[in-house]
């Protein structure tokens, strides 16, 4: 278990350089293994960030649980996230915590609570 703050300035992008700069801050985070796959569960997370590029768009919000595994991430909390583009070689549009992600990672948010599913069309073949 552990607690951790960061503040970030990044750069990158699947097809366009993205320059992103934000900060976050968690004040429980666990990871741990289950059969073979790491299993990482957060409470009490809060983000800030805004980027530009291939995916243009600010963020802004507070987690209170997360769970994500190499197929997916549940995540409940409270985001204003506004933004659209290409992140994560998935197409998201985002606005004030609503939205929608289709590709690699496809999912979709309400007012910052979130389920995504990883791989969706690997799972098929593609």
């Amino acid at each position: 278990m552990s607690s951790n703050a960061n503040a970030y300035l990044n750069r990158d992008g699947t097809l366009f350089a993205t320059p992103t700069a934000g900060a976050d801050a968690t004040a429980w985070s666990y990871t741990y293994d289950s059969a073979g796959v790491p299993v990482t569960m957060e409470a009490g997370k809060a983000t800030a960030s805004a980027s530009v590029g291939s995916y243009t768009g600010v963020n802004a919000g507070v987690e209170a649980f997360k769970y994500g595994h190499k197929d997916g991430e549940f995540k409940l909390g409270l985001a204003l996230d506004t933004g659209a583009g290409v992140q994560n070689k998935s197409v998201q549009v985002k606005v004030l915590g609503c939205g929608l992600s289709l590709g690699n990672e496809t999912g979709i948010s309400f007012f910052g609570s979130e389920i995504k599913a990883k791989n969706v069309f690997g799972w098929f073949g593609f």
